[in-house]
């Protein structure tokens, strides 16, 4: 059955972010923003932030977006800068861990460390179908890598629903969403089949629709916004108020090195976490030693 026939199917968009214990956010009217994809590496920026690129505004609020739990496509972790850690020194502590919230901690600058796995479940509240054409990486921004503490909460395990399945590579200049099994290791096997413009998705009236949108980068940090094209004008989502926030592993596999230039190699070994703290129990956090999740890693 097409995507067109499945009027009754739910439609969640889901791009690499988690958090921590919190709900969803409804973001019916998005304002722009001032996503792991794997391929061939673009060469070391010289500087960061970088100016925005494939930018874009919102022209139609018609559908209805909620964004859900956010992961880096394995699980909840987590990169603060030192302007966010400041604000929550608790997660320097070790032991049992201290009880804070990802959902209000994204506007503060949080980053999922590793990739974007975004759910976005997409509602259409209209008397009319609405049909989605397109599904881009907008209003695209390089930003520095995030290396005052790595926050790894791990997994905890979760199904796949029925859902339109999307990947991009936000390395590229102009990132191409990909039909993609998350079945597959997104490392190993790079999708190649564009899902637009042979594909399109209609969503009833009173219908929704759910989507996974899996977004990554070997080589920096980023932070972008998701764009709907409808036949109703160009609906913007993001994460709450904020931009989708990842940073790339510091310690990529033999197969992610080889999908990278000289340049981003030769930045990331000199990449280095100033604290780590790593989940060992179901509620304990230890410190672990920086340059095993760094770019001193042994992989480099």
């Amino acid at each position: 059955m097409s995507i067109r026939d499945r009027a009754t199917r739910a439609t969640t968009l889901i791009l690499i972010f988690a958090s921590a214990l919190a709900g969803c956010t409804s973001t019916p009217q998005p304002a722009p923003s001032s996503p792991v994809a794997l391929g061939p590496s673009a060469s070391a920026a010289p500087g960061c932030p970088a100016p925005p690129r494939s930018t874009a505004t919102q022209t139609s609020s018609t559908l209805k977006t909620t964004v859900g739990r956010l992961t880096d496509g394995h699980g909840f972790n987590y990169a603060f800068s030192d302007a966010t850690l400041a604000k929550h020194p608790e997660l320097l502590a070790t032991g049992a861990a201290p009880r804070w919230s990802a959902a209000t901690t994204w506007e503060e600058g949080l980053f999922l460390l590793g990739g974007a796995l975004i759910p976005v479940t997409v509602a259409n509240p209209g008397p009319e179908p609405v049909t989605v054409s397109n599904v881009r990486l907008v209003n695209i921004v390089e930003e520095c890598m995030p290396l005052a503490l790595a926050y790894k909460m791990g997994n905890e395990g979760g199904g796949i629903g029925e859902q339109v399945d999307l990947r991009f590579n936000i390395d590229a200049d102009v990132p191409v969403a990909y039909a993609y099994d998350p079945r597959v290791d997104p490392a190993q096997i790079p999708p190649t089949v564009p899902y637009f413009p042979t594909r399109v998705i209609t969503i009833a009236p009173g219908d929704s629709q759910q989507i996974s949108v899996t977004v990554g980068s070997l080589r920096r940090a980023h932070a972008f916004d998701l764009a709907l094209d409808t036949n109703t004008g160009v609906q913007l989502v993001r994460n709450g108020t904020s931009p989708f926030r990842f940073a790339p592993s510091l310690c990529p596999n033999a197969s992610q090195r080889s999908q990278m230039a000289p340049a981003d190699l030769a930045w990331m070994r000199g990449q280095l976490f100033k604290n780590v703290r790593v989940r060992v129990a179901i509620a304990t956090m230890a410190a672990a030693e920086p340059a095993k999740y760094s770019g001193p890693c042994d992989a480099l």
